[in-house]
């Protein structure tokens, strides 16, 4: 067991407000990141090593422990692929992938790893050349 003071959390004041909070973070897809399945993990792992139920539930457990990381070449190769299907024609100077699906042209920015995804993406349509693609479409 881990030599740690017992401590009474739910009766401190902010608890149903930060349990409310952090069950949205958990539930909620357009929350979830790396960082939140890792402390998810380690919530659940360090609950069960001190002997109490947890706030993560088993099947959130599961879930994020299953997320495993892909390399970058084998991203470059999914998005590429998936590009393809919507019509890529190809990849410009400034690394945008440039297609045509439907009869409409547009843009795709990938950037391929960061802080909190592996992934982000932005799409631009030449119909707005005064906005910047940032304020488009992106994920």
């Amino acid at each position: 067991m881990v030599d740690a003071p017992d401590i009474e959390h739910k009766n401190h004041p902010y608890y149903h407000q930060w349990r409310a909070f952090t069950k949205t973070l958990m539930d909620n897809p357009d929350f979830r990141s790396v960082p939140i399945f890792r402390a998810m993990v380690q919530q659940y792992k360090f609950d069960r090593h001190r002997g109490v139920p947890s706030s993560v539930s088993e099947a959130q457990f599961a879930h994020a422990s299953s997320i495993r990381p892909i390399k970058l070449p084998e991203r470059r190769q999914r998005v590429r692929a998936a590009l393809k299907a919507l019509g890529l024609v190809k990849v410009d100077d400034f690394g945008y992938y440039r297609c045509h699906h439907a009869g409409q042209d547009f843009s795709v920015h990938v950037d391929f790893g960061g802080q909190h995804a592996q992934l982000r993406y932005v799409v631009s349509f030449p119909d707005f050349k005064n906005r910047h693609p940032l304020t488009q479409v992106g994920r």
